[in-house]
């Protein structure tokens, strides 16, 4: 029982980060708009930030006391600013971190698919597991940052196939199991 587990652990996380993989670079859901002159905003943003972060620009943080017509005609940013390229620039290190992290949430979902017994309720465990990833990870910036219609749903559909996916292959890998998981 525990080396299904631990199988089907292994190829959940395989198939999100394959998953992440394509959607990232393939997918045009996730192209981000450019800035009509980049040399010019690259140099403010190198001039006026101090290291990488979040920062943001609102009127409302600038000026409580803005009216709204001012507010809402100004422009509103909130973004990661890496005032300098990355060290190495190499794509392993997020690849590994992705894997890491999708590795640990495969094995909860392992664990929880063990307790179940028919393959539909098992994928229906992934589809609310990856419902519930991409809603916390769309909802709050979509209702505070205004998170545009298409980066919303690209966030909230991701997490959504990739652990269907995951879901319909551990569950025919994972069975179910009658006592606890990890006892002796």
């Amino acid at each position: 029982m525990k080396k299904r587990i631990l199988i089907a652990t292994f190829v959940g996380a395989v198939i999100t980060l394959i998953w992440s993989i394509v959607s990232l670079s393939y997918l045009t859901w996730h192209t981000p708009k450019t800035f009509a002159n980049s040399a010019e905003i690259t140099k403010v943003i190198q001039d006026n930030t101090n290291g990488h972060g979040m920062y943001a620009l609102s009127p409302r943080l600038i000026d409580v006391n803005r009216d709204e017509d001012a507010i809402r005609s100004d422009p509103f940013i909130y973004a990661i600013i890496r005032p300098q390229q990355i060290e190495g620039g190499s794509i392993i290190r997020p690849l590994a971190l992705n894997f890491g992290a999708n590795l640990f949430l495969a094995l909860i979902l392992a664990i929880i698919m063990a307790r179940r017994s028919h393959y539909i309720s098992k994928l229906v465990v992934g589809l609310l597991f990856g419902l519930f990833a991409g809603i916390t990870a769309s909802a709050p910036l979509f209702i505070w940052m205004e998170l545009p219609n298409i980066e919303t749903t690209a966030r909230l559909c991701d997490p959504l196939i990739s652990w269907t996916f995951a879901a319909a292959i551990m569950g025919l890998i994972v069975k179910k199991t009658k006592r606890r998981i990890f006892s002796s």
